[in-house]
């Protein structure tokens, strides 16, 4: 809406956090982002759309067990079979994965980071939901056994991913700093409300200049969380 579409979605995702409000948020837009930054016109046009439509759920497998999100980190292999490639190897935590039409998924051929947009019924796909603190987001352990793709699921260069991945996770990271800012914001707005509800000796607590004290103190945090966010 402004132009800039990381700072309108940055607005969407600090009201989420503010409501704690379910969904994969972040990695359906990662991967819209890749897609639309390096996919190709076929890609596009089979992602995107259902994307922006909210009709087709897609998300980012990035990390292996015990879960480290970084393109020096993969160690996930594919390897070339005709005029395809094989996928084999275990990515989680994945955000979604239980109810995701298509995965982004980053591996090494030849040692070197590429990305695959791979079609989540694909045959040798299994995914296992895994347990988790957080009520609103459900993850899973995607395996990938044997999995066959065709050429055309490169998404940008073979071998030349790493600066992708480097930009996806600054994406991740913005998006879910702002979550959380919204959320301790809220939280905040919440604790002080209670504060002037409840009376203590006839008078509320948000009376007791100690605890106005402490308030102001939170007050500054939650603002250097905005900022920084």
């Amino acid at each position: 809406m402004s132009g800039h579409g990381l700072l309108d979605l940055v607005l969407v995702a600090e009201e989420m956090g503010r409501r704690v409000s379910p969904g994969p948020l972040i990695p359906v837009n990662v991967v819209a982002s890749a897609v639309s930054e390096l996919g190709t016109p076929e890609q596009r046009r089979s992602v995107l759309p259902g994307i922006v439509a909210g009709e087709t759920l897609a998300t980012w497998c990035l990390a292996e067990p015990p879960g480290t999100w970084s393109a020096e980190a993969l160690r996930m292999e594919v390897r070339t079979k005709g005029q395809g490639f094989v996928v084999d190897g275990v990515k989680g935590p994945v955000e979604a994965a239980a109810d995701a039409d298509c995965f982004l998924v980053a591996a090494r051929f030849d040692g070197a980071p590429t990305q695959f947009l791979v079609d989540s019924h694909t045959p040798g796909i299994m995914v296992t939901p895994a347990e988790g603190l957080d009520l609103v987001r459900r993850f899973s352990t995607v395996t990938f056994d044997g999995v066959v793709v065709p050429a055309s699921a490169v998404v940008g260069e073979i071998g030349d991913a790493a600066g992708e991945i480097e930009r996806l996770v600054d994406l991740a990271v913005v998006l879910q700093c702002a979550e959380m800012a919204g959320a301790v914001d809220q939280m905040l707005d919440v604790t002080i409300g209670y504060a002037f509800d409840r009376f203590s000796f006839g008078r509320p607590l948000a009376s007791y200049q100690a605890l106005k004290h402490r308030f102001a103190d939170l007050k500054l945090w939650v603002e250097a969380c905005l900022a920084t966010a």
